[in-house]
């Protein structure tokens, strides 16, 4: 019986020690994260990496939240840097929002900046720039959005429903911010991923050809 006890009291420390160590892990992490998100308020850049998904509106939250602590020129452009393959569509709606409201609050532009690669979702947040810039070795990609589900056939009746409607938004949003047409978006739809590279994307008049490009153009 003593035996026991002792391995239960012995068991119970274990679990103590194991709380202790996620409980610092979490304050570990909930400050590094603040401090990076402070260290991008400083410079009023976001960095939009990964995946578009709860977690990453959260850090977007977070960082709007935060823009107070900005002490600089309040009308200095709000930067959004991208690297991102995509995510899921409900999710960019919510961080155009959060970057909607930012832009009202601070009266400020936002300056979208493609860095390697700005696809699905990441092409949509990119386009939403007041202004647009790209890595010369970065690519964008472009397509209608997709769903998975399981359920009845009046579940994906509703789904559907519902995916069409936004595609119609996200459309919009592309063709309100840029020189892309219905037309074109049909077009780039059918083919089904529609990659742009840094050549095409000057072609287009997505992006403005930077100084040194002009300089060169005018020697030639």
């Amino acid at each position: 019986m003593k035996k026991m006890l002792r391995r239960l009291e012995e068991e119970n420390m274990e679990v103590e020690e194991l709380d202790e160590e996620v409980e610092q892990e979490d304050e570990l992490f909930e400050r590094d994260f603040m401090q990076m998100v402070i260290d991008e308020v400083n410079h009023k850049t976001l960095s939009i990496v990964g995946t578009f998904d709860t977690k990453m509106v959260s850090y977007v939250k977070t960082f709007v939240d935060n823009l107070w602590y900005y002490e600089d020129d309040d009308k200095r452009p709000l930067f959004v840097d991208i690297s991102s393959h995509g995510g899921f569509a409900s999710d960019l709606m919510a961080i155009l929002d959060l970057l909607d409201k930012a832009k009202k609050m601070w009266d400020c532009k936002i300056i979208t900046r493609c860095v390697g690669y700005a696809e699905s979702c990441g092409f949509i947040l990119w386009c939403f720039g007041d202004e647009r810039e790209m890595g010369e070795y970065s690519t964008l990609m472009c397509h209608k959005i997709s769903y998975g589900m399981n359920g009845s056939l009046d579940d994906h009746e509703s789904e559907f429903k519902r995916s069409k409607k936004v595609q119609e938004k996200i459309d919009k949003i592309i063709m309100k911010k840029t020189n892309i047409t219905k037309k074109m978006l049909n077009k780039w739809y059918a083919s089904g991923d529609k990659f742009i590279d840094y050549d095409e994307a000057l072609e287009l008049g997505l992006i403005e050809p930077d100084e040194e490009e002009n300089e060169g153009n005018k020697e030639e």
